[in-house]
């Protein structure tokens, strides 16, 4: 069967034909030729069967013929590129091509979900990363940015319910997740968001005088609430005075309250090189997964069998200057104090590898990184709940 062939003007969007017994469109991500002002001609022949099959449509075209074949028409049309792909997005204004060409029914609010979720931020990918969060199967920062770490996530949950492993999110899937009605929450700033901020000085002997290590900013205090980034909370907040805004402002952050049952662990596993920590319960069942970041150097960076040996919530910190300079001076350790922004966030969980352990950061959107000096970061929100589900004499597996 020849494919419909379909000609389409849309801004930054790709529709591509179908065959006649599909009744559905395929929206592509990215333009093949696209003008100053946005607008894109698509013209695109080849067979979805071809397509699925790996191999390149007898028909297809590639971009430069594409571009050739839209200046030539505007040439001869007398339009200028610009206008005329503009003229061709007024001639198909109003018309509905999936039912005029397929026959197919308009194009439902549910099936317009995720639309261009891979590009920039995206309310349905945010409902999505609070939905897998809950679940204590973390993509790091819940900012409503489609990534690695939030495929990842998704299908992991898709193999824990007997789904295909597709990575690929839809309506269907914010259903079964529950759905986002309620993936939002409102924080009212008090009294106790401004008496709860203070200065982190860059010295490490001014940090060791302070009583604790306290949020620099409400934004800060806030996003980690969220499990968000800053930057995400601001997206989400764009008329709050941030980074410290008065006390009855209210915010808007991801609700991303814990939703299954408290289980112990009965092993943990951390893969090198997806960087990522996962749980799993005394019938081998994973229950959590956590992105981390590990060691800058590969020397550094343990293998094999390990076990929790203690755990810590909210922990100190000894600061070794030989470690950060091995050549400098000769200077006394220091103790900082606990706190969110401690070297080790608010959890620290030690393994019987000497000075190696698990542990929070105050800097969570660089998790996923090689940039530690041997232990595995979490972001501080992942580090409390790892610690939650872990004990000592648990067994700890690192491998590649």
């Amino acid at each position: 069967m020849q494919p419909i062939i379909v000609w389409t003007c849309v801004p930054y969007r790709l529709i591509r034909p179908i065959e006649e017994d599909e009744g559905k469109w395929d929206v592509m991500k990215k333009p093949l030729c696209v003008t100053k002002s946005g607008y894109g001609l698509r013209p695109h022949w080849d067979c979805m069967a071809d397509r699925r099959a790996g191999q390149r449509g007898r028909n297809d075209i590639d971009r430069t013929t594409a571009c050739g074949i839209m200046r030539a028409i505007a040439k001869r049309k007398g339009f200028g590129t610009v206008g005329f792909a503009k003229q061709v997005g007024m001639w198909l204004a109003g018309i509905s091509l999936a039912s005029a060409v397929t026959g197919a029914e308009p194009t439902s609010a549910t099936s317009q979900r995720f639309v261009r979720y891979r590009s920039g931020f995206n309310r349905d990918v945010l409902s999505l990363q609070v939905l897998l969060d809950r679940r204590n199967l973390s993509c790091n920062c819940v900012d409503g940015m489609w990534g690695k770490r939030t495929q990842i996530a998704l299908m992991t949950w898709q193999t824990l319910n007997g789904l295909p492993a597709t990575g690929v999110p839809d309506a269907a899937v914010l259903e079964a997740l529950g759905g986002d009605a309620d993936v939002l929450t409102r924080h009212t700033v008090t009294e106790a968001d401004r008496a709860a901020i203070g200065p982190v000085p860059e010295s490490w002997e001014e940090r060791a005088r302070l009583p604790s290590m306290t949020y620099e900013t409400i934004q800060e205090k806030v996003a980690e609430q969220g499990h968000t980034s800053q930057r995400a909370l601001a997206r989400l907040n764009p008329e709050v005075a941030w980074p410290n805004p008065p006390v009855g402002t209210e915010i808007v952050l991801p609700d991303c309250t814990t939703r299954v049952p408290s289980v112990k662990a009965g092993s943990v596993r951390i893969a090198l090189s997806r960087m990522e920590v996962t749980v799993f319960d005394a019938a081998g069942k994973l229950i959590a997964l956590f992105p981390c970041s590990i060691a800058r150097e590969k020397r550094h960076r343990p293998d094999g069998e390990l076990t929790v040996k203690n755990i810590a919530p909210n922990p100190n910190y000894l600061y070794d200057p030989h470690l950060f300079d091995p050549k400098g001076p000769k200077r006394s350790k220091l103790v900082i104090p606990p706190g969110p922004n401690n070297p080790v966030g608010l959890a620290w969980v030690g393994l019987s590898l000497q000075g190696y352990g698990i542990h929070g950061t105050p800097f969570p959107e660089q998790i996923g990184r090689a940039e530690s000096k041997g232990c595995f970061r979490l972001a501080n929100w992942n580090a409390v709940r790892f610690l939650n589900l872990v004990e000592p004499g648990l067994p700890v597996v690192v491998e590649e």
